[in-house]
């Protein structure tokens, strides 16, 4: 006196657990009766979704279904039970485009599903994460749907030899390789130095004729590979203070040296209006005179007058400060790197004043050695001892 083998009765269906599919016909105390247990568990199990929230993909059918109390309202009870598989779309994502890299490697303009996915902040169509369906590293999740599937070349099989590499995890991903750095393209594929995703980047980024190329963390507060949470905080913005990839600059100070030039500020007061290159500068221990002033010439982030590779860009092109006229001028005509670090040295533009050890001059006979005394009549300064033209430096301060 049972039932099996029916659809009616949830006998085609996979479950975590075994419910009463055959009930038996004599038996009518409720039994087979209740939601979520006479037919499917819930939810069913197997392969499917692990959410009770039904009407995200049965919202035709099903209203709301309340897991403690196994009850369901319904939208059209009469599409339940009836042999077909009734799945309504979830998603309707409007401006989605679905990202992928072009024939010749490169990733379009839709490259992190930039028109939905960046501009919604992770967000879909019905306010709920992203992640909270795809997982919180968008690697499957309840749905078993990830970023890194076939049918997208940039997160699937083809990723490894397409573009910025295969684990959209990693860093370079989404800023690029050596080949594909972005920036200089930014994540909307912003191309040109006049934008703020842009600006100056690949001039700090690249060995120029002042300094070596800067690492990402003088600048920036450099998030641990596989943070997806950093790359879900974007928020598009036109200026330069909001949360996000705009107003995560946090440049560090140079080390704890008594003799350093200052730290680099962030000025991000010139948030508003146009242009937009004449938005945000960088002044201090990089940018400045060499001594802790105001450079020569104020850089702008995405635009200016600023020449790299110009020394008068800092400073003026031959110091008069402390005792440089003596050295550079009468007769001694010594060039700046008799007693500095050549500009394009890792010495160069690091926030503090930087001297030889040893000196030796251009022309003449002698050398010196410099030292950074804490204590005495030379303390915070450079003391010279030893011989240079005839002259005794045992010991001479600089200022």
């Amino acid at each position: 006196a049972t039932c099996s083998n029916t659809g009616c009765h949830g006998a085609t269906l996979a479950n975590a657990t075994t419910p009463p599919a055959a009930p038996k016909w004599t038996q009518v105390d409720g039994t087979f009766n209740a939601c979520g247990q006479a037919c499917h568990t819930t939810p069913p199990g197997g392969t499917h979704p692990t959410s009770t929230e039904c009407q995200l993909c049965h919202g035709d059918v099903i209203a709301s279904f309340d897991p403690l109390t196994q009850t369901a309202t319904w939208n059209a009870a009469n599409l339940h039970v009836d042999g077909t598989l009734n799945v309504s779309k979830y998603h309707v994502l409007t401006g989605w485009v679905t990202p992928k890299f072009t024939s010749n490697g490169a990733v379009n303009s839709q490259h992190h599903g930039v028109a939905y996915f960046l501009a919604n902040h992770a967000v879909d169509d019905k306010g709920l994460a992203c992640s909270g369906c795809h997982g919180t590293n968008l690697d499957g999740g309840m749905v078993g749907i990830s970023c890194s599937n076939s049918t997208v070349n940039c997160h699937g099989a083809n990723a490894a030899t397409n573009g910025t590499g295969g684990d959209w995890h990693a860093c370079n991903f989404c800023h690029g390789t050596a080949a594909h750095q972005d920036p200089p393209s930014g994540v909307w594929n912003e191309q040109t130095t006049n934008t703020l995703a842009v600006g100056a980047h690949a001039m700090h980024v690249t060995s120029t004729a002042s300094h070596v190329a800067l690492t990402c963390d003088r600048c920036h507060i450099v998030p641990t590979t596989g943070d997806v949470a950093h790359s879900q905080q974007y928020v598009p913005s036109a200026d330069l203070t909001s949360t996000g990839h705009h107003g995560d600059v946090t440049i560090p100070a140079p080390p704890a040296v008594t003799w350093n030039t200052g730290v680099m500020t962030w000025n991000v007061a010139a948030t508003s209006g146009t242009p937009v290159s004449a938005r945000g500068t960088c002044t201090g221990a990089c940018h400045s005179d060499g001594r802790g002033g105001a450079p020569q010439v104020l850089p702008y982030w995405a635009g200016g007058a600023w020449t790299d590779g110009s020394c008068a860009s800092c400073h003026v092109a031959t110091m008069t400060s402390g005792h440089h006229n003596v050295h550079t001028s009468g007769g001694n005509n010594n060039a700046c790197t008799v007693c500095h670090p050549g500009a394009s040295s890792a010495s160069h533009v690091n926030g503090q004043r930087d001297v030889n050890a040893t000196i030796v001059p251009a022309t003449g006979t002698g050398s010196i050695t410099s030292s950074r005394p804490t204590t005495g009549n030379c303390a915070n300064s450079v003391q010279c001892s030893g011989t240079c033209h005839g002259e005794n430096h045992n010991p001479y301060c600089w200022k």
